[in-house]
């Protein structure tokens, strides 16, 4: 069984109906500092549930293989 914090909960939620999310959004929607928006983007990373990618001159984090929406199950 996975939990996820409230923020990873925004997080998630945003993704479900956008493409992808940069750090100063995710930021701005999560209400938190740069530093815990970092640490929680880079261990999602680490458990290959979100990963970075480069868009339009900017570093963009994106649901991997997004057909499989199982991660976001409650």
């Amino acid at each position: 069984l996975v939990r996820y914090s409230d923020k990873e909960k925004i997080l998630f939620d945003y993704l479900r109906s956008h493409d992808s999310i940069t750090l100063s959004m995710f930021q701005r929607i999560a209400g938190i500092n740069m530093r815990k928006a970092t640490t929680i983007l880079v261990n999602l990373i680490v458990l290959r549930l979100i990963e970075i990618t480069y868009r339009e001159k900017s570093i963009v984090y994106v649901i991997p293989g997004r057909e499989n929406d199982t991660i976001f199950a409650p």
